[in-house]
Parts: structure tokens; sequence; C-alpha cells
């Protein structure tokens, strides 16, 4: 009698389900639906812009035309994305104070690099005083003077202040435009190169006796 009650006790567990299998099998059916859903997805686009362009009755050519259009309109969009700024630094060199006969000329180089320590940018400018108003002072005079006439030159500006007896001259270049040419007073160059490696700049003017920091 006591052995047929404890065999009613005892419930068998031989079909009962594991715990958590059948979430597990939803979860791997759900992943498996989305990997084909987000590969499907160009499929799925040129479907239904298929049956409109068929609706719409569109000719192969004007399908064409259109898929072009779409195409020209994102470049567009992209070109309009601001750029991120690019981090510019300067490098800054400059001659001490040289006693040249009738008049003393000291000049200031500056050159704007990128983070490759590329050069893209150019400035000079050489400041004089004279003692004694000479010709080389009348020379740069009529610089001052004809400096209009440069003033449509790609990439190159001219300035010119004249103090009697100080005249400072400026020269600034966008060197990936700037090209040398003639003017009715001289020949006029940059004093860098674009994308002129700034180590190399700093090394050649130190070599003439620049100051560079």
């Amino acid at each position: 009698m006591n052995n047929q009650n404890m065999n009613n006790n005892i419930e068998p567990n031989i079909n009962k389900p594991k715990e958590g299998r059948g979430k597990t099998v939803v979860l791997i059916i759900f992943f498996i639906f989305l990997f084909a859903f987000v590969i499907g997805l160009p499929y799925i686009k040129d479907y239904v812009d298929n049956n409109i362009n068929k609706k719409e009755g569109l000719s192969p050519i004007e399908l064409r035309a259109r898929q072009i259009e779409k195409e020209q309109q994102k470049q567009e969009q992209l070109k309009k994305q601001p750029k991120p700024k690019e981090e510019l630094k300067e490098l800054t060199c400059t001659t001490t104070v040289n006693q040249e006969g009738v008049y003393t000329k000291t000049v200031e180089e500056v050159f704007t690099y990128n983070s490759n320590k590329q050069v893209i940018k150019s400035s000079k400018e050489e400041h004089y005083i004279f003692t004694v108003l000479n010709d080389l002072y009348t020379n740069i005079v009529n610089i001052c003077n004809q400096s209009l006439e440069l003033i449509d030159k790609e990439g190159f500006e001219i300035s010119c202040l004249n103090n009697d007896p100080d005249i400072t001259v400026g020269y600034t270049y966008e060197l990936d435009t700037f090209k040398p040419f003639q003017a009715s007073f001289g020949f006029i160059d940059s004093n860098s190169k674009y994308k002129d490696n700034i180590d190399k700049v700093k090394t050649n003017l130190e070599t003439l006796g620049y100051i560079c920091n």
C-alpha cells in the first residue's frame, strides 16, 4: 500500500519542454528574417520603383533619365554638406635689421601649412627705412605706384605703404592658384611652392639667417 502511494506521488518528466528553448527559436527566426530584410531592401526598393514607373508609363529611356537625375540630386546634396575645417598653422620667419648703405631693411615671411606640413599660402613683407632718397628708393616708390595694375592677378596680392622715409611692400600668395609672371617693374615669383614641406622651408630660411618660430 505504501509503495503504491509513493509511485503515485512521482510525476513523470519525460515530455516536459526545456525552459527557454521556445524563446531561443523565436529569436533565431527573428534575426534570420531581419537579415533577409536588410539584404533584400535594395531589391524591394527597385521593385517598388519599377511598379511606380510602370504605372506612370515611363519608357526605358525616360526611366534611365530619371535615374540619372536622382543620382545628380544625390551628388548635389553631398556637395552642399559642410566639409570639416582643416586645422592650419603658421610659421613666421624674420631677418634682423640689416644696414645696407643708405637704408635699413627687414623682411618677414609667413607660411600657412596644413596638418600634413604642406604649405598652402604664404606672404612676404619688406620694410625699408631710408636715410638718403636714392635710386633704390625711387624704384620702390614706383613699385608702390604701379601695384594697382596687379590687383587682377589670380592668387596674388600686393600692398604698399609709403610714409617717407619708410616704405613697406607686402606680397600675398595663394599658392594653389598663383603663377609667376612678369610685371612692368620686374619678375614676380612666390617665396614658396604649393605643398612645399614646411620643415624644409624653415631649414632653408634659417640657413640664410632668418629667425623662425
